[in-house]
């Protein structure tokens, strides 16, 4: 059986392959940011000042860092959310002909790491811890999450 499946693994053209991202819910994104040994800030907001990609086609695009704005809110362990106008450094990672990439004024929940007082954003081709278009229950559990402390 295992003989089988690598058989159909090698065999399966890459964009196949890359359907099989599974981005994880919102509370195992507050776990992993949670117990990152880095700081992290869950925001909710817009980015601006996204630039486009050069190399938007290409079989074999490039990773890329630039910087973006972000306007939202910080959400907080105490309900109270905070006003955030700020730059972001944002880096893009790609895996074969796919990047990650944030779309200038769509809404996203996500969380910043915190650099002292200035913050940045990695996405992968996967979203990781992005979630574009949030829903209310996705924003609301996060909520809890912080709340509680815990997932």
């Amino acid at each position: 059986m295992k003989r089988i499946l690598a058989i159909i693994l090698a065999v399966l053209p890459a964009p196949v392959l890359a359907l099989s991202c599974v981005q994880p819910t919102v509370e195992q994104a507050f776990n992993i940011t949670h117990s990152a040994a880095e700081a992290y800030v869950p925001v909710l907001g817009r980015f601006s000042g996204v630039p486009a990609r050069m190399d938007a086609g290409s079989s074999m695009p490039q990773d890329r860092s630039y910087s973006a704005r972000f306007k939202g809110i910080a959400l907080t362990q105490r309900g109270v959310d905070i006003a955030m106008n700020v730059p972001v450094w944002v880096t893009e990672t790609c895996v074969a002909s796919w990047c990650g990439n944030i779309p200038n004024g769509t809404q996203v929940l996500t969380w910043l790491r915190v650099h002292g007082k200035s913050y940045s954003l990695t996405i992968g081709a996967c979203r990781g811890n992005t979630f574009f278009h949030p829903t209310a229950g996705q924003v609301g559990t996060l909520r809890t999450c912080l709340h509680f402390g815990a997932c």
